[in-house]
């Protein structure tokens, strides 16, 4: 039988400085649609730690390289909610090099146990 790895998403929370209210509302949405997918898609079909670290460096758009590339280059959909990109950093165009983030959000940790 092929050996089995248990792992837990934790996530911890960030202050929401520098985000307006109907930002921070977005994010939760946007959030809230993420863990579910997780847990409804992406857990069952990745059993194993290393099987989530494969899917997070070569296909998940925020982690891979090809990914952060794309989103660098590309501008927000005509649909996009601005406030969810505002929580994000993002506008309708891509940034300028110099352009600062707001702090704000959560960031995942994945523990073994």
């Amino acid at each position: 039988a092929a050996p089995t790895e248990h792992y837990a998403i934790s996530y911890l929370g960030t202050a929401d400085r520098g985000l307006s209210v109907d930002e921070v509302q977005a994010r939760r949405a946007r959030e809230a649609k993420s863990a579910d997918n997780v847990r409804t898609r992406l857990a069952p079909a990745h059993p194993t730690l290393k099987s989530v670290r494969e899917f997070l460096v070569s296909k998940h758009d925020l982690y891979s390289a090809s990914g952060l590339v794309a989103r660098a280059s590309r501008s927000a959909a005509p649909d996009a909610d601005d406030a969810l990109l505002a929580s994000y950093g993002g506008a309708r165009s891509p940034p300028p090099p110099s352009r600062s983030f707001p702090f704000g959000g959560a960031i995942a940790l994945i523990v073994c146990s």
